[in-house]
């Protein structure tokens, strides 16, 4: 039986690339609402990180032959994404493991050639303490015969940022007894107050990190919970600029703040996800973008629509889950009683949404709109309009109460639903806010059940059904009613992102998002 080192290099490329989540393309799976949470598992906090798990046995493989090693390494250098999904909550060891990724790169050009994703969060920056930033900063620089020291010296020049900045970018690499701005260490600083030092030094690690990958392709730039400690108005383009980055191959971007910077030298984007943040007026046209997700945040109809004019391509992918109204306080009761607005009234309706994505119609495939928190109850919630010109409209999620509510006759109810689906759907989600809307979605469904029998040409792709497990209807009824026109039905529970791939955030500060409404 032949051994592991009797095995050809194909077949062990092959074997090694399962444990390389971009050899598996788990940055380009296509949306699906009943896996938009992942299939990793969550992690728990004292637990080893399940993805670590995988990283260490590439480690391990490394150390058996040189030539095992160099297929390994290979592989092994596909990505740095040591906190992706869950695996930011592990309680173990972030020490030392971006630096060492750093000056690994910038000496082995030919690993830094093959990185094609990155996630960088606090996880990674919150143990690097001054010394140790200085340190790899000028190691790496030197690994790269970049002169840093002159870089930063020009900027402090023409900077128009203010004093202290200039003494950091003056001072920092060789003399730090010439500034004091704060908290030496991360552990030091408020979570309340923002540490400008700490987000500064950020900047230039994540800078000079960029310009030593010339083929990445996905890009995670998230702060999740230690905001202080993050750019929060985005990465400096004096600092690429300086180190020659003037364009990056990026393909698929998230983001959870306010970086216009990376978005326009990302010329060729073909995926972004904001969390907790949108683009505002300065926003680049995005022309190759064919998948929008947009989650955690609270926009008015303008805010979506500035947000999609952006998409100046055929977009094929939106999704849209909906922060929570704001905490009611006294005013707010006020204005209901005196002009009866409720909570969420300002935020855009379902509606409104379609005919913002009117110019996509012929290229979407995808919609997922998750409206479930915009309001407390459906007062004021117009019913959706009709989707029957999104021609390429295959799998759509939808909220029963975005169609269900007091806005629309009961007497309509048994085919308001089949009316508003086009032609070209293949799979069909329906959430749930409460129970409240289930007899009049039931009479929905079961009109629909009757289209789909006796009239299969007006949707003759639908091929499945999810409802949402709080409105569980008469299960043999139902489910022999959709089985005899060929459709499978069944329930599912959908957690918004925040409680999968992304964790709950803290909201950014100042007018980055609508979240005031």
């Amino acid at each position: 039986m032949p051994g592991l080192l009797d095995l050809s290099t194909e077949t062990l490329c092959l074997v090694f690339r399962h444990l390389c989540l971009h050899c598996q393309g788990e940055y380009a799976l296509p949306y699906c609402p009943s896996h938009h949470h992942y299939d990793h598992p969550q992690q728990q906090p004292n637990a080893p990180s399940w993805y670590g798990a995988t990283r260490q046995e590439l480690f391990s493989l490394c150390l058996v032959s040189r030539r095992i090693r160099d297929i390994a390494q290979d592989i092994l250098y596909h990505e740095f994404v040591l906190d992706w999904g869950s695996t930011w909550r592990a309680n173990y060891s972030w020490d030392g493991r971006l630096a060492s990724f750093m000056r690994t790169v910038s000496q082995r050009r030919d690993l830094a050639d093959r990185v094609r994703s990155v996630s960088l969060s606090w996880s990674l920056l919150d143990p690097i303490g001054d010394d140790e930033a200085r340190d790899t900063l000028k190691s790496v620089a030197e690994a790269r015969d970049i002169h840093l020291r002159w870089l930063w010296k020009q900027r402090s020049h023409s900077t128009s940022g203010g004093e202290r900045y200039k003494r950091f970018l003056s001072f920092f690499l060789d003399n730090p007894k010439h500034y004091d701005d704060g908290p030496r260490s991360t552990s030091d600083c408020n979570l309340t107050i923002y540490a400008p030092r700490r987000s500064w030094i950020s900047v230039e690690l994540f800078s000079l990190l960029m310009s030593l990958l010339p083929n990445l392709e996905h890009l995670r730039h998230v702060g999740l919970e230690r905001r202080c400690l993050w750019p929060m108005m985005g990465i400096s383009p004096a600092s690429l600029h300086a180190l020659g980055v003037e364009s990056m191959p990026l393909k698929s971007l998230d983001l959870d703040c306010h970086d216009l910077t990376l978005l326009r030298l990302a010329e060729n984007l073909e995926e972004l996800s904001l969390h907790t943040s949108i683009i505002h007026d300065d926003a680049p046209s995005l022309p190759s973008l064919k998948t929008l997700r947009v989650t955690d945040v609270r926009l008015r109809k303008n805010s979506l629509e500035h947000l999609l004019s952006c998409c100046t391509g055929a977009l094929e992918t939106f999704v849209y889950e909906a922060r929570e109204p704001i905490d009611l306080d006294i005013q707010d009761v006020i204005a209901m009683v005196e002009g009866g607005d409720y909570p969420g009234s300002n935020h855009f309706q379902p509606s409104d949404a379609v005919e913002c994505l009117r110019s996509h119609r012929k290229s979407l495939r995808t919609l997922h709109l998750d409206l479930r928190r915009r309001t407390y109850d459906d007062v004021g919630t117009e019913p959706i309009c009709s989707l029957k010109d999104f021609t390429a409209l295959e799998s759509l999620f939808l909220c029963s109460m975005d169609i269900y509510n007091d806005r629309l006759d009961p007497r309509t109810d048994n085919y308001a639903l089949a009316d508003r689906l086009p032609k070209s759907l293949e799979a069909l989600y329906l959430a749930a806010h409460s129970q409240g809307h289930k007899v009049r979605l039931g009479r929905g469904l079961l009109g629909l059940s009757n289209i789909l029998e006796y009239r299969r040409e007006q949707l003759p792709n639908l091929r499945s059904i999810w409802c949402d497990d709080i409105e569980r209807f008469e299960e043999a009824l139902m489910r022999y009613r959709m089985s005899t026109a060929g459709v499978d039905f069944g329930y599912e529970k959908w957690p918004r992102m925040a409680d999968g791939r992304y964790p709950k955030l803290f909201s950014p500060p100042g007018p980055i998002t609508d979240e005031d409404l």
